[in-house]
């Protein structure tokens, strides 16, 4: 049952509080399950209209008066307590009935419990026009005691939410009445299923699978149509470790708001330390957020957030689809980012890629710690520092597609060398169909000692070309290479101050392609380029590559606009230790 915790026997109600990542957490003083539901509905029947207060309010005021919050709550939850038999008193005089022969029977009755029951569960399912709702509310809410004053600062659509919230919980304490008046009775009156989704019975098709059963089905599906899992299974355990709920049907909007939160606070993992973050909580995403929020650390961009929750959008989707849940409780207006927000934050994060500048490049490899007093380590220990820039910026090749090859991925043809980028291997990735393709080694790469690398690989026994780069489940091989590239103190060496801290401007890796495409436009055919960069138009309906082709796109590479970035030392040094 919902916001329902049994520990060591005993049963406590817990519920969020609204905008935080902090729980309630109340002693319902029974170790009898029956009670406890009682008690349960009792309390929530006078702390719902608090939460829907509450949820107007700024999260740092409700943080800096969590105390006070927390006093008022367990205030709340002893009145409920002392209440509990008053209220079941007050319950059976009210709701009386009439038998068919005009016998005046009191409300414990079982078949005045049905009558009542019904009429509950038919409003709830009802239009919320329904004049019974009005009615029912304020029968209800006289019998609770609460204080009136609390619904003076709800908007209209919050008065009118606490109202069904009321009879919801009225009905759902109907339920227990009548399963213990059965018992005393000796009676076995059927109750019809209700047929609001929030009061399904759990014979009901929307308890035959539970998430985890349905979230298996759904990857088992998209492993058909794509590779990138991880989009997919990411996203749905930050959802199960954030959800303490076995079924779909069971999760309110109020708390898919709650897993939208988190989506949106999650830090950011540019940079090392915030990666570290998330190994440091290993999955604990609450207190995670938690931390993020009080240490204002950066957080992913609101565009980044909506992918993540599109693909969690697509599991409740499926659910939906196959009648395991009756309606997608993210899609709900107010819950997912608008339209202007994401709009806002794209501006506002927009940041365009850019090339290096020449004497970028030259500072790089003749000025740089990894080109200058680390070259001689690094060409014999650590040689993916030193040929991989190198290939992003004469192959245009993107950084996995670097880091990924294996050593039969290096080929020669008639004396002509080349690379080639496929996916053979279940390791390997592409990010489309047109990235597969043969790409001719630059001359300079060869003159560079490449191919004689590769030799040396190949002779120690090894599988892969960079065999010093591990792979990730989510990001391949490439991810390795990218935490030592993007190290600030070694950017700084090369790349001018002004350029890193220029928000509106983006320099990484990727810049070397965006290099190589600056460099070859304009010099060959477009269909050229597009056969060397992978891009669609070039050569996306091959499905291997003749010799003629290869040495079209041979001639193309050498024309590469290269001539005013100086590679001597590194040639010096490279010649040297041959």
């Amino acid at each position: 049952m919902q916001y329902l915790l049994k520990q060591n026997d005993s049963f406590y109600f817990r519920r969020r509080i609204p905008t935080t990542t902090k729980n309630i957490t109340l002693s319902l003083e029974t170790k009898n399950g029956k009670i406890a539901k009682q008690k349960l509905a009792l309390l929530l029947h006078k702390t719902t209209p608090l939460f829907l207060v509450l949820k107007n309010q700024d999260k740092d005021e409700i943080l800096k008066n969590l105390d006070e919050i927390r006093e008022l709550f367990e205030q709340y939850g002893r009145e409920a307590l002392v209440e509990y038999s008053e209220l079941e008193k007050e319950r059976h005089k009210h709701l009386t009935c009439v038998s068919k022969k005009g016998k005046q029977r009191d409300g414990s009755h079982p078949k005045c419990i049905k009558k009542w029951l019904k009429k509950f569960q038919d409003t709830v399912a009802g239009d919320v026009d329904n004049p019974e709702v009005e009615m029912l509310f304020s029968e209800v809410f006289k019998r609770t005691k609460l204080d009136s004053s609390l619904l003076d600062d709800l908007s209209d659509d919050d008065k009118l939410i606490a109202k069904f919230l009321l009879i919801k919980e009225e009905a759902k304490v109907l339920q227990n009445d009548l399963q213990r008046a059965e018992n005393y009775f000796g009676t076995n009156v059927q109750v019809t299923p209700p047929q609001s989704q929030t009061l399904q019975s759990n014979s009901n098709k929307y308890y035959e699978k539970t998430i985890d059963e349905i979230a298996e089905d759904f990857f088992h599906v998209k492993e058909r149509d794509t590779k990138e899992m991880h989009k997919y299974k990411e996203p749905y355990e930050i959802f199960s470790n954030v959800i303490d709920k076995k079924y779909f049907i069971d999760i309110t909007a109020e708390e898919m708001q709650d897993v939208v939160y988190v989506f949106k606070n999650l830090p950011s993992k540019v940079g090392s330390e915030n990666i570290e973050l998330y190994n440091k909580f290993k999955g604990d995403y609450r207190a995670l957020i938690e931390y993020v929020v009080k240490n204002g650390i950066t957080t992913v961009n609101l565009s980044t957030a909506q992918g993540k929750l599109s693909n969690l959008m697509a599991l409740v989707d499926y659910a939906v689809d196959r009648e395991r849940l009756d309606k997608n409780r993210l899609r709900i207006k107010h819950v997912l980012p608008s339209k202007k927000e994401l709009e806002n934050a794209k501006e506002q994060n927009s940041a365009t890629r850019v090339d290096f500048k020449t004497n970028e490049l030259n500072a790089l490899f003749n000025a740089s710690k990894w080109y200058t007093e680390k070259l001689n380590h690094y060409l014999k220990h650590e040689q993916d520092r030193i040929y991989i820039p190198l290939m992003g910026l004469l192959q245009g090749m993107r950084l996995n597609e670097i880091a990924q090859l294996f050593l039969n991925d290096i080929a020669e043809e008639n004396g002509l060398h080349y690379i080639r980028i496929d996916d053979v291997n279940p390791l390997q990735k592409l990010k489309n169909k047109t990235s597969r393709r043969n790409i001719p080694i630059h001359s300079k790469l060869i003159e560079l000692g490449f191919l004689d690398y590769v030799q040396k690989v190949k002779d120690s026994g090894q599988e892969r070309v960079f065999p010093q780069l591990f792979h990730t489940k989510n990001k391949g091989y490439g991810q390795a290479f990218s935490k030592k590239f993007a190290n600030k103190n070694f950017k700084m060496e090369w790349i001018e101050k002004e350029r890193l801290e220029d928000k509106k401007i983006l320099v990484d890796f990727h810049s070397f392609r965006h290099c190589f495409a600056t460099r070859i436009i304009g010099r060959i055919e477009d269909s050229t380029v597009d056969g060397l960069m992978g891009h669609q138009g070039g050569s996306e309906n091959k499905t291997r590559y003749d010799h003629k082709q290869l040495k079209i796109l041979k001639e193309g590479i050498e024309k590469l606009d290269i001539e005013d970035i100086d590679f001597s030392h590194l040639q010096a040094t490279i010649d040297s230790i041959k």
